[in-house]
């Protein structure tokens, strides 16, 4: 047999290799590419892989977070609106100084909201209706307080008295939907990995009474 020899200067002694065994070699090197073996340029594209897939997945929560926080916000705004507008009331309504105790009982007159949503619906049904519920409650609150804006000075005499049930019915309705996001904003919250979401809305929910004593403070309100 053929070989292939390779001399050494310092040894002086030859290594030789027979060509079955470079056949072989051959072989085995074509077997490995069609394999698909690793490169030198494969180890830097999986971790600039890596290193995209955590910034996109940065970027998911960070918008979420932003959407979370809005939610928080809006919470309660119909109910600290009505309340950072007490001034106004109390300039304006006929129950004058009691109108504060009066708004603040009909907000608290909310707190059957959410005995009415978990007794209405199974909690199959709330679970599945979750996103509606949350999405309805804001639609309510919106309209609520546009209505509130048009009716606040309406009154109705009952008993001898002048009694703002615009107001009254808005308090009301501003604060059930106020306490009910309390019961549906979390469970949509901690439907999401992490807890940014949980924080986000915690956040915003803090900072919602700011937002509202803000826009009195710019119209003078007190």
């Amino acid at each position: 047999q053929k070989g292939v020899e390779v001399k050494s200067n310092m040894s002086g002694f030859t290594v030789g290799k027979s060509d079955l065994e470079l056949d072989l070699l051959a072989d085995q090197e074509d077997v490995g590419e069609e394999r698909g073996a690793p490169t030198l340029g494969e180890p830097a594209f999986g971790a600039a892989a890596a290193a995209a897939g955590v910034s996109q997945e940065r970027q998911s929560q960070l918008l979420e977070s932003i959407v979370f926080f809005t939610l928080g916000l809006s919470g309660w705004w119909m109910g600290g609106a009505i309340t950072a507008e007490t001034p106004f009331f109390v300039l304006y309504l006929p129950e004058k100084q009691a109108i504060g105790s009066t708004v603040q009982l009909s907000m608290q007159i909310g707190n059957l909201f959410p005995f009415l949503y978990k007794g209405l619906l199974t909690a199959e049904q709330q679970s599945r209706h979750l996103s509606t519920a949350v999405l309805l409650s804001q639609a309510v609150a919106t309209a609520t307080g546009v209505l509130c804006a048009l009716v606040w000075k309406d009154t109705v005499s009952m008993f001898g008295s002048e009694y703002s049930v615009g107001l009254i019915a808005c308090a009301v309705v501003g604060g059930g939907m106020g306490i009910l996001s309390n019961v549906t904003f979390w469970a949509l919250a901690a439907r999401y990995p992490g807890t940014h979401c949980i924080k986000a809305t915690s956040l915003g929910m803090t900072v919602g009474g700011l937002v509202s004593a803000g826009l009195a403070n710019l119209q003078n309100a007190g």
